[in-house]
């Protein structure tokens, strides 16, 4: 039974983390994008934060990582921990965190209810290579820049997170807030 829920799980992960997708004329990306931009000016006790290269993607590092520490290029191999969230501005996680859908962090997603054994979670870390599109784009963005053990709150609109296509119980066309907490860059 184990060995039938890791695989469940594991499939349910890869499809929400590695799905790429093209933009949706349907989705109203430009609605999306305001939102977001109108919920970081009502925070009162805010880290800047930044709109990244004119995508529709916003940034914050509420909790910075080590000063002078290796910062995410082009090319590196990046390890993050993540977890997924619905975006909500009057999420009772702050930050506009909603309810969470996507965790590899095993002890969050037994306590969130996501899963509940942790023996059927995939490893801890996931790591990919920057800018080579093997994850969502905007966790790929997302962390070019960032510093080793930054945590990131990443505002993604669907166009850069799963767009015309609904994975879970997420909509069609649902943005979302990935917390991404760098543990490792190397070339």
């Amino acid at each position: 039974m184990n060995g039938l829920r890791y695989i469940r799980y594991t499939l349910l992960l890869l499809s929400v983390l590695f799905w790429r997708c093209s933009d949706d004329p349907e989705i109203d990306i430009p609605a999306q994008r305001e939102a977001f931009q109108k919920y970081m000016e009502s925070l009162t006790e805010s880290p800047d934060a930044t709109l990244l290269r004119d995508h529709n993607l916003f940034r914050i590092v509420p909790w910075p990582g080590q000063e002078g520490a290796k910062r995410v290029a082009g090319g590196n191999a990046v390890t993050i921990e993540y977890t997924g969230y619905l975006f909500s501005a009057s999420g009772t996680l702050g930050y506009g965190r909603g309810n969470l859908f996507a965790t590899n962090n095993p002890t969050l997603a037994v306590e969130s209810g996501l899963v509940e054994d942790p023996v059927v979670l995939p490893p801890e870390n996931l790591t990919f290579r920057q800018g080579a599109g093997e994850v969502l784009r905007g966790i790929d963005l997302g962390v070019e820049g960032a510093a080793l053990a930054d945590t990131l709150l990443l505002y993604l609109t669907s166009d850069l997170a799963y767009g015309e296509q609904s994975v879970g119980f997420l909509e069609v066309g649902t943005p979302v807030v990935f917390e991404v907490i760098i543990k490792e860059i190397n070339e």
